[in-house]
């Protein structure tokens, strides 16, 4: 199994856990990819700030258009995709000073998290987020004894 396959099988079982015990969820693979990470909260960062954008986007077409149920997430995912594809081609050139590093976890972690953030609010999610990746890499340490930088 590898470091990813890892990740996000721990990450579905915490998710499932944070679900159950507190009632709220930052996505099924969103702890697993973003614990990976949790060594760069630059990336973390980003990934929220996508999230918040996606969020505030699809809020604003959805005074237009009928989004509910599998549209209103489709939705929030194809723009998280389009939005994280934009962010990381925008920051691979060093425009005012911005890091390459600062970019999202994965391509469509933005999506579900935005679906997540919509759904709950974003400092319940943000924590929930927060929480959850740093049990991830906790217990990747502890369980396999592997993950990046250790």
């Amino acid at each position: 199994m590898t470091l990813v396959e890892q990740a996000i099988a721990i990450g579905l079982i915490v998710a499932l856990f944070f679900g159950e015990l507190f009632g709220v969820t930052p996505g099924m693979v969103v702890p697993g990819y973003v614990g990976l990470q949790v060594s760069s909260p630059e990336r973390v960062a980003g990934t929220i700030l996508v999230a918040l954008l996606v969020v505030v986007i699809v809020r604003g077409v959805s005074q237009f258009t009928l989004l509910h149920g599998r549209r209103r997430f489709l939705m929030m995912v194809i723009v998280g995709f389009a939005m994280g594809l934009a962010f990381r081609q925008f920051l691979t050139t060093d425009v005012a000073g911005a890091h390459p590093e600062f970019r999202v976890v994965g391509i469509i972690v933005p999506g579900i998290l935005a679906h997540q953030m919509d759904q709950q609010g974003l400092i319940v999610t943000a924590a929930s987020l927060v929480v959850a990746a740093v049990l991830v890499r906790l217990l990747l340490m502890a369980v396999f004894g592997s993950g990046p930088g250790f």
